[in-house]
């Protein structure tokens, strides 16, 4: 008969297969899969050591000391960090996980001289448990903190999308948000269980339940990536097909008058999820011609051609408006996300589109292109 301790190594190998597809695969946004990756690897970690306890393995073979839960410490910032990512409210740097994940190293680290002290018998049982209280009182405030960032940034990104809504969008607003509300319910049952337990032993018997809510927030994550790998692993944009024979004349200035009319003048290029082979369709092509001809006439690939409009009505709107929101221009004119916004206007301008904007409105942006061209 299949038990708690079954479901559990399922779920554990589970949870480590899909972390090494997070890591491995190469389409989708490889920061924000690395760092699923890892939330997914503490879930396992904290599994391995209930799997430890129901068992009766040594605890040697647990991986986090029973009484500094260094690693638990993880599970707010990388959450958050994920958050973040994904939805582009920030771009992951070094630094800011220094910033978020400083407590929990500092944490793990000082599990050392904990261990050293048990070892020798320094320390007496209610110096553990005050260790053991001062740590989960510290590690829920921590777990509230980054659960208030979380829902603030998916209200936002709400906010942000609320008129800009593309398919690939509200499954990334519903997977966010579900996979939030999914691991604060998983904490809220471990916070029960630990409060109970500390009143009445007896509780201790219930801890399997906290268990099982781990169980089931691993295979959630794993059940979406596979059926809704657009949001995990989204297929790379439209690349340049190699040509075959030049297009004739009267087919190109044809196809330019209606990619004209489609881009310019009905501004396809604002929808953020456009596809080569959707703009083909508008023009009454097909995907190869199109293709060939972004290639030999405009000399870019499709990805350029787009991002090129979508940068230039942005810069546009920089200019039109000085207090725009950045933010909300990005998802006028195109761009699904901040990161990729920024990267492009860089890219095509030579400045990120705050930098732009101040130098727009200081009248320095002229004085620099004559610089530059001189």
């Amino acid at each position: 008969m299949i038990g708690i301790v079954e479901i559990c190594l399922a779920a554990m190998f589970h949870g480590v297969i899909q972390g090494a597809v997070l890591l491995t695969m190469p389409r989708g946004n490889k920061a924000a899969n690395a760092t699923l990756a890892f939330f997914v690897l503490l879930i396992v970690i904290s599994m391995w050591n209930a799997y430890v306890g129901l068992t009766g393995l040594p605890v040697h073979y647990k991986l986090v000391n029973y009484y500094l839960w260094g690693a638990a410490f993880l599970w707010g910032p990388t959450l958050y960090l994920y958050v973040g990512t994904i939805s582009a409210q920030f771009q992951l740097s070094r630094r800011i996980w220094i910033k978020h994940c400083a407590l929990a190293v500092v944490l793990i680290a000082s599990q050392i001289p904990i261990h050293i002290l048990n070892k020798n018998g320094w320390l007496t049982i209610w110096q553990l448990d005050a260790i053991n209280i001062g740590t989960a009182i510290l590690l829920y405030a921590q777990l509230v903190v980054y659960f208030y960032w979380c829902f603030k940034m998916l209200h936002k990104y709400e906010k942000a999308l609320k008129d800009n809504f593309s398919q690939i969008d509200k499954l990334t607003l519903k997977w966010l948000t579900r996979l939030t509300i999914l691991f604060a319910l998983v904490i809220v049952i471990d916070f029960l269980l630990y409060a109970l337990t500390f009143v009445d032993d007896s509780f201790a018997g219930f801890f399997h339940y906290y268990l099982i809510a781990e169980v089931f927030c691993v295979f959630a994550i794993g059940y979406f990536s596979i059926f809704h790998q657009e949001v995990i692993f989204p297929p790379e944009l439209d690349v340049l097909e190699p040509a075959t024979a030049p297009l004739e004349i009267t087919v190109t200035q044809d196809l330019e008058k209606r990619l004209n009319t489609v881009m310019h003048e009905a501004h396809a290029y604002k929808k953020n999820d456009l596809r080569l082979a959707e703009l083909a369709n508008m023009t009454g092509v097909r995907r190869q011609v199109l293709s060939q001809f972004i290639n030999e006439n405009l000399g870019k690939n499709y990805y350029e051609f787009v991002n090129e409009l979508r940068v230039t009505a942005a810069a546009a709107e920089l200019e039109a408006d000085d207090k725009a929101n950045i933010e909300k221009v990005a998802f006028d004119v195109g761009f699904s996300n901040r990161v990729s916004f920024y990267n492009a206007f860089k890219k095509l301008k030579g400045q990120t589109p705050t930098e732009y904007r101040n130098r727009y409105r200081d009248g320095t942006v002229g004085s620099k292109r004559e610089q530059t061209t001189a």
